[in-house]
Parts: structure tokens; C-alpha cells; sequence
């Protein structure tokens, strides 16, 4: 019958006054438009009494009347017509007959029911849930999420670190009661006491009341940390034969299960964890039996890759550990991947893997598969770091170094991956020689984070070292994952260098070790498409860049350590190149404060270089250079951060205080790269012809490095230079590849604005022809031709390029590109 009742509204309000609020539910829940009828379903504790409090404050105690059940034999009164609210939650001794009573005459009167149940209720029909008459809230939604757990936190005055919070939620599976006991609970221990708890909780809570039955179906479905349809049919063979999809109905009607996608359910943990608990404390061994009969049922019907987690679940660790360390699944699926068995083992419980560091290890590895968890890797590598034996060098510890480093640098933080790299320096120069050979692999992937530290700390001569001496490892032992990754930050180090060659030829290098392995669409490519498209930049060939940027842009965000701030550095000198400011808009987005390794100390220099690239696109040099005051003290690259602000000078038509800028480096020194040399001559060889001064100097020095590197883009971003060299008013050299200089520029430039050339087959076997030393007419017969056609042919060629004999056209068709 329904009564004021103020000692259950004063109690649900007190625990209402103590929680946290939840908008996405309030609102839903307590607006005009929302059903007449309003189900709360969930287990014990889910805080369905909690709620319904929530909801009676916010619509005002005068609107809203509490339902419970009458004395003993005292008769049932209507439902008055004037009350609008009614709340009934069964967690206050509402029984079976008054619930449906109110529920019945409430209907009548046109009055709003809203209702906390642990069980589905019957009055509820299909047909008013279809009409929209009646809504129940599942447990998903009742469930705390993450952030509702870290704002519970806050108000609580608990200081949560993200893996301490991310362990949480994971253990409660969000449960609001055991969320609630942990948090409030914390000084006194609690927290490590959580799983203890939450399996009492179970155990008192959701388990008591359940028969013999239905226990033994949720204990065996608990074997698996997830299921379909099929899996669950094997492991409930020896209780029922009932359809799955109507258990796996009846118990997420009850709030047991959550569904887990695609096609798949998973017990709530604190329930599972419970479930196991009592059946290893009660049918020992019957775990394993049931986990490997459902392994080998998956692997008989071709699903070896799902079979996986139910190996380890059955304790298989000797096949599991040897396919997962040789980075394969031939053991179980001969036609898996290493990306399969990683989705596979993502899979597993945590109880699964808590006691073993290369178990919580390889958890943490498979965490980065793209998208990369980063708050999943750090946990697994916070849980392995508790278990690991520091005292000498082994594999699990070196592991854990390195990946320690790499989640650092994933943070921006270069300070504490060289703290934990000097940890792990110590390991190894304490081991013996017999220790360092067994665990050679983990050492050279180490010294691939040392290289890759480096990098980012902008020492590029050190992480050149580091990366060769990974590389040499890695070959050393066959190892060619760590060949290629080393390739690909290498290739990317030698471009910085200004080795354009040694890095045109670590790129290839790369390409086929890629090819014959099948890996070119990895994450890891990010760093050899960005150095393929920088070489294009320097050689001038900018048609051919954005196809390589696209591709590392591609794979951005699948890299758990993005270079967005070098690829935005890639994207501002295309910009500048060719003056777009669609381009120059790429470079903008990428360089900002989205990505936290944009704080790591080069990838800050980059950023800020390219966001004044940017700038000077967009004819705004002043801004342009007050990017720079940030890094103007760096000491990561200072030789480009100068060339940027004499390039910014000359915006400002300050030819005098771009020079001033270069002064520091014009005594060419160990300091300068040749690229940075080429660019430091062409900037004073413009400003001389900006300030009428003889540019012959500067630019005599500068054909010789270009002679040597090959580049063009140092002359083509200078307009006055660029000009004067293709009006060949600037002298160039009589031979070699720089002869051809300003011929080559203008071809350049017509090739970035409309395209390479098309030639048909005939010219390009005539072009091939005559880059060697082959007269017309053995080239007329090699090709059986007459000597006629073969001048008609050449003139079309020659008509394409833009040239009047055979040398000019080798010599432009090799600056394109289209010749090697």
C-alpha cells in the first residue's frame, strides 16, 4: 500500500546525499516525457535504492510517495488519484502481491511507477516495453563507468594514480557497492582486500538464493573469461541441454552477464572470480578439463585463433608460452598471426595472468595492437613490475625496462626513460657474458629504446649508434622484426643527419626486408613513409610526397608512439614548397597539444618549426616567429631553429637580420649537417641578392654540397635565388650532377605544378637508351626501329621534358626522378 513512508525516504535520501550524481541516468529518468513505468533491474548492490532516492529529490518529496509492505493481514487501499509518483523498491520488503497491485491500480490512475528489482518482472510485458510505455535500466547502465568511479574518488578525497583506477574498475567490473566499500574503506586496507570482499559479497548477495542448478550452470560458463553461443554449449553439456541463447537470455535479464562483442558474453568479474574460487576449492582439476575440452572442440572446428585464451585458461602454458614467444601460432593454427593470437590473449581474465611477469608481459604488448591502450599497458607493466626478480639481469626484467622506457616516451616524459634506462644499464654491465648471450634479444631491443630515446631527445649522432647496434643484433640473430623497426627509426636518423644516401639506402634496405615478410601496412612504417617523403622533399620531387605522408598518416594513430609532430614537420615544408595551405592546415593539426609525445624534446622543435611554416604560408611572419621564442634556447637542433627565423626574416623583407641569425654558424663546423650547411649557404646567397651584394661566394660553396647530397630544395624555397639560377645569370659548374642546375630546377617546378611527364613505352626505352653510352644508331637497331622513327621519338621526348638534345634529357630526367 502506498504510504509517505519517512523512514525509508529518509534513508534512501541520506544514501542518495553521499553518492555521486549521474546525469545520464537522472535526467533520462526523472523529465516529464520519460515512461510511465521505470524498472531498475540489477543484482544487489548495483545501487538501484540509491538511485531511486536520487530521482525522489530531484522530481521534490511532495510529488513523490513510497510503496512498502503493509502489517500483517491489514487490507490493500487504492492508489490515490492525486499522487503522480510512486517508488517501489523491493530492497525495503515490498512483496510479490503489493508490487503488482500498485502497479495494476497505478496504471489505472495514470500514475508514474518507478521500481528497484533484482528480478525481471512479469508485470512488464514485451508489448509495453515496444509502445514505449514502460523502460527497464539493465545493469550496463546501472553499472559505474570509469569516470563515474574516478568522480566517486574526487568526492571521496581518495587520490587514485590512472593504473590504480583502471585496477579498480576492472576488479569491481563497477559494481557501485563494492566500488563504494573500496573506495570508502581504502586506508584501512581495504583495497587489497577487494577481491576477498567482493567474492564474499557474491557469495552473500547473488549466490544464496540461487539453486543447485542454475550455480552449477554459472560456475562451469565461468571456466571461460568469455563466450559464445557455441563455447557455452560445450561447457554446460554436463547440466543441460537447454538452447544457450535462452541461459544466456535468463541470466542477462538478471544482470549476471554483459555482452562483450562480437557474438560474445562474459560473467560480471567479481561474480566469476567467486565462481572459480569455489570450484578449485571444490572439483580441483575440473577447470582445466572444461577449458581444454572446449579448446580442442574450437580447434577441431577451425577456430584455433579463439582457442587460444581457453589454452591458457586450462593451464596449457607450454604450448601457449612457445607460440606466443616465437611470435606465431603455428602450434595451434598453422595460418594464424601474431596479431590474431595478440587479439586472443587480450582476451584472458586477469586472474589468468597476475602471477606470471611474462604472462602481465606480453598483456601489456598486446594492449599497444592498434588502437593502443595505453592505460591497459601501463597497468599490465605496474602488476609485472611487483612480481619481477630486479636482483640480476633476466628476461622478464630486461623486458620490462624497455617497455618501461617506451610507455614513458608515450607520455612525453624523456626524463624517467633515461632514469629507467640507466636501471637497466646497471642489470647489464652487472651480468655475466653466459647471462648476456641468453638474453640477447631483450639487450638489442633495449638498445632500440636507448636509439629511439635518443631520437627523441633530438642526440641524433648517439641514436644512430644505438639504432646500428640494435640493428647489427638483430641480424646477428636472425631476429628480423627487430631488424626492420631498427631500419625504420635508422632511416629517419640518417634523413635528420643530412646522410640523405645512407638513408635512400636503409630505406631500401627496409623495403624488401618488409616485402618478403608481409609487413609493409605495420604501424611501425609511420617513420620509413615520413623519411620517403622528406627525401622526395630534398630532392624537389613534391608530387610524389603527399602519397607517402597520407600513408604515415594512415598509420598515426596505430602507433602507440605517434610522430605526429614529424610528420607535421613533413607536411610544413610541402607547404612551403608548394605554397597550399590545405597542406599547411595538415601540419597545424598535427603539431599541437593532442599528442603528448609532441612533448618529447625534438618532436617540441619540430612542432614549433612547423607550426611557423605554417605562418609563413599564410603571409604571417610575425606569428610565425614568435612560435619560435619557445625553443629559441633549445639545444636540440639550434642550426634549423636559426635557418627558420632567417627564413622568417626574409618574409619581413630583413635580409641584414636574417644574416644576423646565421652568424653563428656561417664557420662551418661539426655542428652543421649538410643539409643544414646547403640551406645556411642558400639563405646568405639570397640575402646578398636581396641586398645587391655579390651572391658568387655563397653559392659556389653551395653547388658543391649539392653536388654531393643531390638536394634541390635548399635553392627552390628561395624565389630570387631559385630565379636567378634557372635564368642562369648565377654561374653553375661545367660537369657532374649539379651542371645542369637551373635546367633541372625549371623542370622541377613545371613537374610539381602539372605533373611528371607521361612517356609513352617507346620513349621511355629511348630514354633508358640514352643515359648510356650506346650511339643513335645502335639505339635505332636495339630497338628495330629505322633512324627516322628514332628521331621522331626523341623529339616527342625531348618535346616532354623540355630539353634540345640527349644529355639534357638524362640530365632532367634523372632530377625527376624517372631516371636512377
Amino acid at each position: 500500500m502506498p504510504v509517505d513512508g519517512p523512514e525509508i525516504a529518509a534513508e534512501s535520501a541520506t544514501a542518495a546525499s553521499s553518492a555521486i550524481p549521474r546525469p545520464r541516468l537522472l535526467t533520462a529518468l526523472s523529465t516529464a516525457d520519460a515512461p510511465s513505468i521505470v524498472v531498475l533491474q540489477g543484482p544487489a548492490g548495483s545501487g538501484k535504492s540509491v538511485l531511486l532516492a536520487q530521482i525522489a529529490r530531484r522530481m521534490g518529496d511532495g510529488s513523490v510517495n513510497w510503496v512498502h509492505r503493509g502489517p500483517e493481514g491489514q487490507a490493500e487501499r487504492p492508489v490515490p488519484a492525486d499522487i503522480r509518483v510512486l517508488m517501489i523498491d523491493d530492497a525495503c520488503g515490498v512483496d510479490t502481491g503489493t508490487r503488482r497491485s500498485t502497479l495494476k491500480t497505478a496504471h489505472t490512475v495514470g500514475t508514474r511507477v518507478l521500481v528497484a528489482t533484482r528480478h525481471p518482472l512479469a508485470e512488464v510485458t514485451a508489448a509495453m516495453l515496444l509502445e514505449g510505455r514502460a523502460r527497464v535500466v539493465p545493469v550496463d547502465e546501472l553499472f559505474f563507468t570509469i569516470d563515474e568511479v574516478d568522480a566517486l574518488a574526487d568526492q571521496l578525497g581518495v587520490a587514485l594514480s590512472r593504473e590504480e583506477l583502471t585496477d579498480l574498475h576492472y576488479t569491481t567490473d563497477g559494481w557501485p557497492a563494492l566500488v563504494s566499500a573500496a573506495l570508502r574503506h581504502r586506508g584501512s586496507g581495504t583495497m587489497r582486500q577487494l577481491p576477498e570482499l567482493a567474492t564474499q559479497f557474491v557469495r552473500d548477495e547473488v549466490l544464496a538464493a540461487r539453486s543447485h542448478q542454475e550455480r552449477a550452470l554459472l560456475t562451469d560458463a565461468a571456466v571461460l573469461p568469455r563466450f559464445d553461443l557455441p563455447a557455452l554449449a560445450i561447457l554446460l553439456a554436463d547440466h543441460t541441454t537447454a538452447n544457450p541463447a535462452d541461459v544466456v537470455d535468463h541470466w542477462a535479464r538478471r544482470g549476471w552477464v554483459r555482452y562483450d562483442g562480437p557474438d560474445h558474453w562474459r560473467l560480471l568479474q567479481p561474480l566469476r572470480q567467486c565462481l572459480l574460487a569455489d570450484l578449485d576449492l571444490g572439483q580441483p582439476g575440473r577447470r582445466t578439463t572444461l577449458a581444454t575440452r572446449a579448446a580442442h572442440a574450437m580447434i577441431a572446428a577451425g577456430r584455433a585463433v579463439d582457442a587460444l585464451p581457453h589454452l591458457l585458461e586450462a593451464s596449457l602454458h607450454d604450448i601457449v608460452l612457445s607460440v606466443l614467444k616465437e611470435q606465431s601460432m603455428s602450434e595451434v593454427a598453422p595460418r594464424g598471426s601474431w596479431e590474431q593470437a595478440g587479439q586472443a590473449f587480450a582476451a584472458l581474465a586477469d586472474d589468468v595472468v597476475a602471477g606470471d611477469p611474462a604472462l602481465l608481459l606480453m598483456a601489456g604488448v598486446t594492449a599497444l595492437r592498434p588502437p593502443p591502450d595505453i592505460e591497459t599497458f601501463a597497468l599490465r607493466l605496474n602488476q609485472a613490475e611487483k612480481l619481477l626478480d630486479q636482483s640480476s639481469l633476466n628476461g622478464p626484467v630486461m623486458s620490462h625496462r624497455s617497455l618501461s622506457m617506451h610507455l614513458a616516451r608515450c607520455r612525453g616524459d624523456i626524463e624517467t626513460a633515461n632514469t629507467i634506462e640507466h636501471t637497466a644499464r646497471e642489470l647489464i654491465e652487472t651480468a655475466t657474458d653466459t647471462q648476456r648471450r641468453e638474453h640477447a634479444n631483450r639487450i638489442l631491443f633495449f638498445h632500440y629504446q636507448v636509439g629511439t630515446s635518443r631520437l627523441a631527445a633530438g642526440q641524433l649522432a648517439e641514436a644512430e649508434t644505438a639504432l646500428r647496434t640494435a640493428r647489427t643484433m638483430a641480424r646477428i640473430n636472425r631476429a628480423e622484426w627487430y631488424t626492420a623497426t631498427s631500419e625504420a627509426k635508422l632511416s629517419y636518423v640518417c634523413f635528420l643527419r643530412g646522410q640523405l644516401t645512407a638513408a635512400r639506402q636503409t630505406v631500401e634496405s627496409l623495403l624488401v626486408t618488409l616485402g618478403q615478410h608481409g609487413w609493409l601496412e605495420r604501424q611501425f612504417t609511420d617513420h620509413l613513409h615520413i623519411t620517403q617523403g622528406m627525401l622526395d622533399l630534398e630532392y624537389g620531387h613534391t608530387w610524389a610526397v603527399p602519397d607517402h605522408l597520407h600513408a604515415a598518416q594512415a598509420r598515426l594513430e596505430a602507433d602507440a608512439e605517434p610522430p605526429a609532430a614529424r610528420l607535421a614537420y613533413a607536411w610544413s615544408v610541402l607547404a612551403l614548397m608548394s605554397g597550399d595551405t590545405g597542406v599547411a592546415q595538415r601540419a597545424m593539426l598535427l603539431s599541437g597539444p593532442d599528442y603528448p609525445t609532441n612533448n618529447l624534446p625534438l618532436n617540441r622543435v619540430l612542432a614549433a618549426i612547423a607550426r611557423a611554416h605554417v605562418h609563413l604560408v599564410d603571409g604571417e611572419p610575425i606569428t610565425a616567429l614568435n612560435h619560435l621564442d619557445d625553443v629559441a634556447d633549445t639545444a636540440v637542433l639550434p642550426p634549423l631553429v636559426a635557418i627558420t627565423r632567417a627564413r622568417i626574416c626574409l618574409a619581413l623583407d630583413d635580409p641584414l637580420g636574417a644574416r644576423r641569425e646565421l652568424t653563428p654558424y656561417q664557420e662551418i663546423d661539426d655542428r652543421l649537417t649538410l643539409t643544414d650547411r646547403a640551406d645556411l649557404l642558400a639563405l646568405l646567397a639570397e640575402c646578398a641578392l636581396r641586398q645587391g651584394d655579390d651572391p658568387r661566394p655563397a653559392f659556389a660553396r653551395l653547388v658543391a654540397v649539392l653536388e654531393r647530397t643531390g638536394a634541390r630544395r635548399p635553392v627552390m624555397l628561395l624565389p630570387q635565388l631559385r630565379d636567378t639560377v634557372i635564368s642562369g645569370q648565377l654561374p653553375g659548374v661545367p660537369s657532374g650532377r649539379s651542371a645542369g642546375l637551373g635546367r633541372q630546377l625549371a623542370a622541377l617546378l613545371r613537374a610539381g605544378s602539372t605533373g611528371l611527364p607521361v612517356l609513352s613505352k617507346r620513349e621511355s626505352q629511348l630514354l633508358a637508351a640514352l643515359a648510356g653510352s650506346a650511339t643513335l644508331a645502335d639505339i635505332a637497331g636495339s630497338m628495330y626501329v629505322t633512324a627516322n622513327t628514332l628521331k621522331t621519338i626523341s623529339r616527342g621526348l625531348y618535346r616532354k621534358l623540355s630539353v634540345t638534345d640527349r644529355y639534357q634529357a638524362v640530365d632532367v630526367a634523372r632530377a625527376l626522378g624517372l631516371l636512377t
